[in-house]
């Protein structure tokens, strides 16, 4: 940073007639080309921060010589929107954030959004540029996950060992037994007696198919009992998740909704719910074939592997491909999407009100003050919980 605050006024200057030439081009960071992620996080940061304080630094020095009416303001306000952009992404410091620092060094012009538009940083505001990528099929993920888990928890449960031949059991909770016991589905056996190979056992009463003894090797055999003891632990904690799952998933809709409020639109809450329905709708389909496919590859320990794999591409995998199809069908509609004049330039643009409000400026005029400030949910659950609380 001293560097940077030691610079001349005349470079400083050079350097806005290198931009005045090529207006297209921005300064580029270094690429990245780290061997560990811990080591590409804090070289992301440490550039973001130099990249940040730079931009300040020039910031200062071309609004003196503006004011000396020797520049164009054209890059301060490009120096400005990049400086807050970088200082917004290390103040978050999020998963997000931190994946669009790492994104940025490598390609600072550009990224994709989850429509896969392709947005250009040097002309849209902070607060449009901070797109999230990964967030709704990671939420997805543990929507889904979370779904496939039940699910198996609900029909199968898993037992290690037994007999001295067995490494694990599958029992099928919807076939009970005379004696109020689950039957077995399925079951990893060692040699034992007529049969002198590692092999699976499938239960004729379930699946009304003869035991086939399916032949596997010693190292399949000890792999399947690692997996069957996961499994315990999935089926085991698979309320919580469920319970998590939909906590996470009402307080994402949460935020929708009061963005939605506070901007006047219905945008962002459609999104939501259409999220969390295919979601939902992915992860039971794709938990129906991946138990279905599990089964026929490795009975039993492959169904239950197969559900909760499934799930997790049904779910994330119907919003990977739909939430760009929904985003273009929705900006086609132009649902809360307007054509504003500039209050300033007169310029008309293209102002999406579900992302930044009613705003009556184009980026080139605007700032980060010109945009409405959104409540955090907690900014509006606590009063009311304070209330409910004051009335016990």
């Amino acid at each position: 940073m001293s560097t940077g605050i030691n610079r001349s006024r005349n470079s400083s200057v050079s350097t806005e007639l290198s931009f005045r030439g090529n207006k297209k081009s921005s300064p580029r960071l270094p690429s990245i080309n780290f061997k560990s992620t811990k080591d590409a996080l804090r070289g992301a940061i440490a550039q973001s921060l130099d990249a940040a304080s730079k931009a300040l630094v020039e910031l200062r020095n071309l609004r003196d010589d503006h004011q000396a009416g020797e520049v164009d303001c054209s890059l301060v306000d490009y120096l400005r929107k990049k400086m807050l952009a970088l200082l917004m992404m290390l103040d978050a410091m999020n998963i997000s954030s931190v994946s669009w620092i790492m994104f940025s060094c490598c390609y600072p012009r550009r990224t994709v959004c989850s429509s896969q538009r392709v947005l250009d940083l040097s002309s849209r505001c902070p607060r449009e540029d901070m797109v999230s990528v990964t967030g709704p099929i990671s939420i997805s993920v543990l929507t889904s996950g979370a779904l496939g888990a039940g699910r198996n928890a609900a029909n199968y449960d898993i037992q290690i060992g037994g007999r001295s031949s067995n490494v694990v059991s599958v029992f099928d909770k919807n076939v009970i037994s005379s004696l109020g016991n689950s039957k077995w589905f399925a079951r990893v056996d060692m040699p034992h007696g007529n049969v002198p190979y590692h092999h699976i056992n499938v239960n004729k009463a379930i699946t009304g198919v003869k035991d086939p003894h399916i032949p596997i090797s010693a190292t399949t055999a000890k792999a399947a009992g690692v997996a069957g003891k996961v499994l315990i632990v999935v089926n085991r904690i698979s309320p919580y998740l469920t319970v998590f799952a939909l906590v996470y998933n009402g307080y994402q809709l949460g935020k929708s909704v009061i963005v939605d409020l506070n901007n006047g639109t219905t945008r962002n809450t459609l999104k939501e719910v259409a999220r969390i329905v295919i979601s939902l709708v992915g992860g039971i389909g794709g938990s129906v074939v991946g138990a279905s496919e599990g089964t026929r590859l490795f009975p039993g320990v492959g169904t239950l592997v197969g559900g909760v794999a499934g799930s997790i591409a049904g779910g994330a995998g119907g919003v990977y491909v739909l939430d760009p199809l929904l985003e273009s069908a929705l900006d086609d509609l132009k649902l809360d999407i307007l054509e504003v004049e500039c209050t300033e330039c007169q310029k008309v643009f293209e102002c999406r009100k579900y992302e930044i409000g009613d705003v009556k400026k184009c980026e080139a005029c605007r700032t980060s003050d010109d945009l409405p400030r959104i409540p955090e949910l907690k900014e509006m659950v606590m009063p009311v919980w304070l209330k409910i609380r004051s009335k016990l």
